[in-house]
């Protein structure tokens, strides 16, 4: 008889431990996915647009899609399109939202279907020089000159850290010093989508 419960005894933990195992596996299945079963938002997709960024706006998927769009969003943050009586907003809005807004835009009040597709090119930083990965790093939105030379890998040993070049999209080349501005963060400037950095090499 006591032997009796002891083998009952093994087997109750036995299917208790087996079912821990299959919840476990079920949990690390699932925790990579959103409800709806949707992929995580990548880390470029949540960088919002803004004025001046451009544009391109491609249009396919019917016999005559609308002209392509390829240009700049306006200093109000609106763009134009083909057969829409008023501008769309895209400034604060990322790619992926625009495009969706344009496609419903469309479909079905001028098309049954239509495929839409938004990229804007210049949703990078350019960092070269003498950091340890020079490399164009995705805008997330805040960024600063010292914190885009971070995500480069920071600086190399030759670095001139006086004199790094911030170059705007418009061609101006500001020059700062990282010395100071580590110690003054008002000294740290923004840096903007298409801005390029540039560390030059230290003199001896």
């Amino acid at each position: 008889m006591n032997g009796f419960r002891f083998k009952m005894g093994m087997s109750g933990w036995i299917l208790a431990a087996a079912g821990m195992m299959i919840l476990a596996a079920g949990c690390a299945t699932t925790g990579g996915s959103r409800p709806g079963g949707g992929a995580a938002v990548s880390g470029q997709e949540v960088a919002s647009l803004r004025a001046n960024d451009p544009l391109t706006i491609m249009f396919s998927g019917v016999p005559n899609p609308p002209d392509k769009f390829d240009g700049q969003i306006k200093e109000d943050g609106t763009i134009s399109l083909p057969y829409l009586r008023e501008p769309v907003k895209a400034a604060g809005k990322t790619t992926g939202q625009l495009q969706k807004e344009i496609h419903d835009l469309y479909v079905p009040a001028f098309f049954v279907r239509l495929s839409v597709n938004v990229d804007s090119p210049s949703r990078f930083v350019y960092i070269f020089g003498e950091v340890k990965l020079p490399s164009r790093q995705v805008h997330l939105g805040q960024m600063t000159v010292l914190g885009a030379i971070a995500a480069g890998g920071g600086f190399t040993d030759f670095a001139a850290k006086t004199r790094v070049e911030l170059i705007r999209t418009s061609g101006e080349v500001i020059k700062i010093n990282c010395n100071k501005a580590r110690n003054d963060q008002s000294l740290d400037l923004p840096v903007f989508p298409g801005d390029k950095i540039n560390v030059p090499r230290r003199g001896w």
